[in-house]
């Protein structure tokens, strides 16, 4: 594809500099921020929609793992976020390394890779039933809002991290896919119901309204990603983005970052209730509080989560060769056999942070990359093709909603797919393949229309 050479040729030179430049965290930061408005600005020109998921995935993957860049060139210093005992600056640069090589591959496999869109055109959307899926929301809904509920009821009375106990409540233990699919039915629904404008509209208040107010309770990113997951495909399938849409995603986009960190201070100091969130943005305000910049420091923190895989994996633990993609579609199964959950491989091939030290491990997330660093070493960059391909993926089925309004098997769980995908950022592989694929295939067969 033309200037496809340049591209790369451009995006090799700013690893190149970050190599050379790699004592000065400054220099760093200035090139890492170049290179994510670079290739943005290319991911944008070529994705089949404005709301793409290849150019919202590297952002995000920027701002976890590079956010802490905007702050350095703002005169923060490194030993301001890292305990220098476990993390040097030299180990940082690497990581920010393997980070714009794995933003190079991404962008990569998006722009240059063609996708099929017949594969996407199975049925007409008028050829579908609606109430297969009518009643499937309807039946996810009453378990969406009650466990939210009571997650907001434990925080407000016994404090934040006590909600992680509810793991075990046989709600969350059973009807945790229930819980999780319930916002993406709602998106699938507003295809379905995209002549019933009232229709659409309850569904976007009751996913928008409930998903912020859900998030007093101190768990932001899962309600936060289901409510932009509605957002990319209710105006990627569905409408048109407006001035207007614009302006609200403005004024949404500065409410969300000064809300999010104010969940996080309070989940951690206090109890999450309405009096406590109200106390704490008058401290915004006042100044004492910069919630841009604490929104960075948070979610920028990311990279430790690549940066000690590159550290121990090899020496205190094996790569994992592919295990944890490989092993996943076990997950299918609604009852794993106990020797294979018992299986020291697919325990560590499942969590990959499970196989760092425990002085570093502790309260340590997920990363994509430090997952993929653990499976393959460096050659997880080359990998990281495959998400791009993954993403242009998820775009093409929405966008052919749009302009051909029909729907496939593989539409529906590419955008059930759409909360993992963002999540897989912070997360881990786990979760794509799901017994879920299997109750979604029945309500898929029983929603179409037969002669």
């Amino acid at each position: 594809m033309k200037g496809s050479t340049s591209y790369i040729i451009i995006n090799f030179i700013i690893v190149l500099l970050t190599y050379l430049l790699q004592s000065e965290v400054v220099s760093i930061a200035l090139l890492s921020l170049i290179q994510i408005v670079y290739v943005s600005l290319h991911i944008y020109r070529m994705a089949p929609i404005k709301l793409s998921m290849g150019l919202l995935f590297l952002i995000i993957l920027f701002l976890f793992h590079s956010g802490h860049s905007i702050l350095y060139l703002q005169g923060a210093k490194i030993t301001d976020f890292w305990n220098m005992t476990f993390c040097t600056s030299s180990e940082y640069a690497i990581a920010q390394i393997y980070t714009q090589l794995s933003i190079l591959f991404i962008s990569l496999g998006y722009m240059y890779i063609y996708v099929d869109y017949q594969r996407f055109t199975a049925f007409g959307v008028g050829q579908i039933k609606r109430l297969p899926f009518l009643l499937f929301f309807v039946f996810t809904v009453p378990i969406f809002v009650i466990s939210k509920l009571m997650q907001i009821d434990v925080a407000e009375s016994e404090g934040y991290l006590a909600t992680y106990a509810l793991a075990n409540h046989p709600l969350f233990h059973y009807g945790y896919d229930f819980i999780e699919i319930c916002p993406s039915l709602a998106a699938i629904l507003c295809v379905l119901y995209k002549d019933k404008p009232t229709v659409r509209f309850t569904l976007a208040a009751f996913i928008i309204v409930f998903g912020t107010y859900s998030m007093i309770s101190g768990h932001r990113i899962s309600a936060l990603i289901q409510i932009i997951t509605f957002v990319i495909v209710y105006y990627g399938a569905i409408s048109d983005i407006t001035k207007k849409t614009i302006v609200v995603f403005l004024f949404a986009g500065l409410f969300y970052v000064t809300f999010l960190p104010m969940v996080s201070y309070l989940r951690t100091y206090g109890q999450v209730d309405i009096e406590h969130l109200t106390e704490l943005f008058q401290d915004q305000r006042s100044g004492s509080q910069e919630s841009e910049n604490s929104f960075l420091v948070e979610f920028g923190g990311t990279v430790i989560s690549l940066i000690y895989p590159m550290k121990y994996a090899g020496e205190t633990y094996n790569y994992m060769y592919g295990a944890t993609y490989l092993l996943e579609p076990i997950n299918i199964l609604p009852k794993k056999p106990e020797f294979i959950v018992k299986n020291e491989l697919y325990q560590h091939a499942k969590v990959y942070v499970d196989n760092l030290p425990n002085r570093v491990r502790r309260g340590l997330g997920g990363s994509v990359l430090g997952e993929l660093y653990s499976n393959f070493s460096w050659f997880g960059c080359l990998f990281a093709f495959l998400i791009g391909i993954f993403l242009k993926y998820i775009d093409m089925a929405i966008v052919t909603i749009k302009r051909n309004r029909c729907l496939s098997y593989w539409t529906i769980m590419l955008i059930l797919w759409i909360p993992h995908t963002i999540m897989w950022i912070r997360g881990y592989f786990q979760g794509y393949i799901s017994s879920m694929m299997i109750i979604v295939y029945v309500i898929w067969r029983l929603s179409l229309r037969r002669k």
